[in-house]
Order: C-alpha cells, then structure tokens, then sequence
C-alpha cells in the first residue's frame, strides 16, 4: 500500500473508530497491539480478560491498560448479561449450552460482535481458531449472523462486511 492511503485509512478509523474484541487478551502481542491501536485512536478494543490479569501484563510490558474496555466473562454479572444476550438472540438454546459457550473466549467475542456490541474480533491463530471444525462450530452457533468463507481467513456478516479476521 503507498504511503497516502495507508495515511488516508488511517484518518477514516480515527473519525470512527470500531469496538474491536481481542479474545486473546492473556497473551502480550495481543495486550501491546490493543495499547498501541487505542493510543494511535485506530479502534476501542475490547479485551477478553479479567482487569487484574491485563493489569499485570500490561505492567510486565511497561504501561497501563486502566482505560482499555475489558469484558470479564468469569464475573457472576458480565456472564449474565452475556447469558441474557445470547437467550435473546438464539431462544432455542439450553441453559447448559449456553454455559458451554460462554466458557470460550473465542464464543464470548462472537457473541459480543452478534449482539453488536462490538463490529469486529480479531484472532491471532495461535488460539484454538486453527481448527476448521471450531471456525464451523462458531458459525453455526451464530447461524445467519456470520457466514465463513470457503478459505476461512475470516467470518463476514450476511452482508458481506467481515467480522473477524485471524491472522497468523
């Protein structure tokens, strides 16, 4: 890309920047990236963690992440809202499949994006997206909200806007 749009794509995030879920918030690339993007005003991540774990990494690497948004799915409150949020958008599912679900960071960031409570998550390829068959089960578990395209480099919205991208 020249330099102009790379300048010029930078300057449209900025005016709006998305809600980005980063379900892999445990490990430091994903906790330096989101500090970085914040602070450059690229986009508002989202962070799957508890504070007190960013906190800690974000400490080991040199900088504070009170300002990053973090969504705790251990905490009783979030997992309810999550919970509420998914019943809402899928009636059909089962207490227990639901609480199956929300125990993957993977499925709480979908879910966030589904609920639109977020626009995108991005997924670095070491976490469990690797495997074909869990991008599928994803996908089915979200039905018509997210579509899988036949190379799975990522998972796009019935219209075509992509909603998760994985890199690696």
């Amino acid at each position: 890309m020249t330099v102009d749009l790379m300048a010029r794509l930078r300057a449209e995030a900025q005016v709006c920047p998305a809600r980005v879920v980063f379900p892999e918030a445990g490990e430091e690339v994903i906790v330096r990236a989101a500090r970085r993007l914040a602070d450059e005003g690229l986009c508002r991540p989202v962070l799957l963690s508890s504070r007190t774990e960013l906190a800690s990494t974000a400490r080991a690497l040199g900088f504070d992440a009170h300002d990053l948004e973090v969504v705790d799915a251990a905490d009783e409150a979030v997992r309810e809202g999550l919970a509420e949020d998914h019943t809402r958008l899928f009636p059909e599912s089962t207490a227990k499949g639901i609480e199956r679900r929300l125990r993957s960071p993977l499925n709480v960031g979908a879910l966030l994006v589904a609920a639109g409570r977020a626009e995108l998550m991005i997924v670095n390829r070491r976490e469990e997206v690797v495997d074909a068959d869990r991008l599928r089960e994803i996908h089915d578990d979200l039905g018509q909200r997210l579509a899988v395209p036949g190379n799975l480099d990522g998972l796009a919205d019935a219209a075509g806007r992509r909603r998760l991208k994985i890199f690696g």
